[in-house]
């Protein structure tokens, strides 16, 4: 199976960052962050970015929120 490049550096930069692939994460339905279950998001954007990111919603709040 041929990987595309993007995902190769996303796989890359995951793994070297959090210790898991980002693609291994979604395999396994967990964050590469905190390495929790991530089943449960608030709304259909959120979800597409675990699809992206590989970051549960706690992890997606941390990450993006402002600080506010």
């Amino acid at each position: 199976m041929k990987t595309k490049p993007m995902q190769d550096l996303c796989d890359h930069f995951s793994l070297q960052i959090f210790g898991i692939a980002r693609t291994d994460a979604l395999q396994q339905q967990i964050c590469v962050i905190c390495k929790e279950p991530a089943l449960t998001f608030k709304d259909s954007l959120s979800a597409k970015e675990y699809n992206i990111s590989g970051l549960c919603q706690a992890c997606q709040d941390a990450t993006f929120t402002d600080g506010e």
